[in-house]
């Protein structure tokens, strides 16, 4: 049991970090789905890279998974806001980036099975 409790003190500048940015309105929780979106956990909508604003708000050193973590804010079109924790960092042009790249590999990917008659 002393092992969690000084757990949670060793993350207290991570936590105090996450309090700060919920106060300043980011107060949803996102993910990074495979593909093309980012999905709120709290309501499971989805929005497509290219139409959300993500920032690095912050990095830390989580004791817990003993890495760091880069805390990221996100505002949809819609008006949610909330943050992203990860192992790297993202940004709206690094998300964009990635979503030409994936959408040409798919355009590929369809004139190679036209051109073998599928």
């Amino acid at each position: 049991m002393g092992s969690t409790i000084e757990k949670r003190i060793t993350n207290c500048s991570l936590t105090k970090k996450i309090i700060r940015l919920h106060s300043s309105g980011y107060t949803l929780d996102f993910y990074i789905a495979n593909d093309d979106q980012i999905i709120c956990t709290q309501d499971n909508s989805r929005h497509n890279f290219m139409h959300v604003i993500i920032n690095v708000a912050d990095q830390c050193y989580d004791v817990i998974s003993h890495s760091f973590k880069y805390i990221h804010t996100i505002e949809t079109p819609c008006g949610h806001k909330g943050l992203l924790m990860a192992d790297k960092i993202y940004t709206t042009l690094s998300l964009a980036a990635r979503q030409r790249t994936l959408g040409y590999q798919y355009v590929q990917q369809t004139a190679m099975l036209s051109l073998n008659g599928y």
